[in-house]
Parts: structure tokens; C-alpha cells; sequence
């Protein structure tokens, strides 16, 4: 989120709670059990008509806050997804960008089974990546069944139309994806 943020023209506030406004995002004490440091802390508001509002179809969520860094000025073409009580950003996305993009200030992946919300963000990244791969296939050549290139690659093409081949990532469908997030981006029916 962060670094997002910085590489993309953006600076940051290096200790949030000591800026005048600001609260201590940094969250509850490290000697208190992780459930405790990453369990919800504040509420963040979805301005209407953003990704985030879209997704997860609301207009506050509660989320959890373990940061000491934060948004000072946000990037150039960023549009702000959540922020919290005092104003801070917590979520922004680039919406002239094409593709899923969403960075979140938060944890989404602490027991992502058990928070609807983390649950709803996964789902949607899932299905924007289960798009894109049915539209970067829907022109690519096919190659023949008997191809070792098909067994450990997929064919893609770039924007200049000269074949390349790809690693292909870990198959989050399969029934023995055993994170939550894997089964989200399997179970995901949201479409963006």
C-alpha cells in the first residue's frame, strides 16, 4: 500500500500518530495475541461509486490498523477507496489503469475465512483475474495436445503479437487449493 503509493508518485507520513489530526493507527501491543492485534479496530467509510463500495457493497466496514506509515499525499490518478475516522486514507485504486488494482492499508488476509469483507475483496480479485485469463486466451494460439510446452507453459502473446511462453501459476480451482483465499478466487461469482 505504501510503497504503492511512493513508487507511483505519492509521499507518506513516516509516524502517522504523530501527525496533528492523525490517530495511532499502529493498533494494539505486540505482547497481545494476534487475534487481539489483528482483529477489527475502526471503521473505514467507502465513498460512494468506488471499487471498493462496489465490491463490497457498503458504505463502512470495520477493518483492523497495524500501520505507523500512512498516506500524505496520495499519487496522481489515485482515487481514494476507503479512509478512516480522522481522515486518513486506507484504501485507494487507480481507476485509469486497466485490470484489478485496489491497495488496502489494512490486512485482508488475517483469517480472510472468517471476515466477510476479506472474504468479498478476494472473490472479486478472483474473478477480475478468472476475466482476464479467459480474455488473454479467448485469441491465443492453441497448440497441439502432444506439445511439452503444454504440459508445463501456457502460449501467450504480447501486445506486438510474437508468442511467448509463461509459467502457469498454482491452479486455485483445484479441489485441494487449501487456503481460503484459494478457495475465494475458486467460489468467486462476482464479476467487475
Amino acid at each position: 500500500f505504501q510503497e504503492v503509493n511512493a513508487a507511483m508518485g505519492g509521499s507518506l507520513h513516516q509516524a502517522v500518530h504523530e501527525q496533528p489530526g492523525l490517530a495511532d493507527h499502529r493498533g494494539p501491543s505486540e505482547a497481545q495475541p494476534l487475534d487481539e492485534q489483528y482483529g477489527p479496530l475502526h471503521p473505514v467509510h467507502l465513498p460512494a461509486g468506488g471499487l471498493l463500495a462496489k465490491v463490497l457493497q457498503a458504505e463502512q466496514v470495520m477493518v483492523n490498523s497495524l500501520h505507523g506509515q500512512g498516506v500524505d499525499r496520495l499519487a496522481p490518478g489515485a482515487r481514494i477507496e476507503a479512509t478512516a475516522p480522522d481522515g486518513l486514507v486506507e484504501a485507494f485504486s487507480f481507476p485509469a489503469h486497466p485490470g484489478f488494482n485496489l491497495a488496502v492499508q489494512w490486512h485482508p488476509e488475517w483469517r480472510a475465512a472468517d471476515h466477510p469483507v476479506s472474504m468479498a475483496m478476494f472473490r472479486a480479485f478472483g474473478a477480475a483475474c478468472r476475466a482476464w485469463h479467459a480474455q488473454a486466451h479467448a485469441h491465443a494460439p492453441r497448440q497441439s495436445p502432444a506439445s511439452p510446452c503444454n504440459q508445463a507453459h501456457e502460449h501467450e502473446q504480447d501486445s506486438s503479437g510474437a508468442l511467448y511462453s509463461a509459467p502457469q501459476a498454482p491452479d486455485a480451482t483445484r479441489s485441494d487449493a487449501a487456503s481460503p483465499a484459494a478457495r475465494a478466487l475458486q467460489d468467486a461469482p462476482y464479476s467487475l
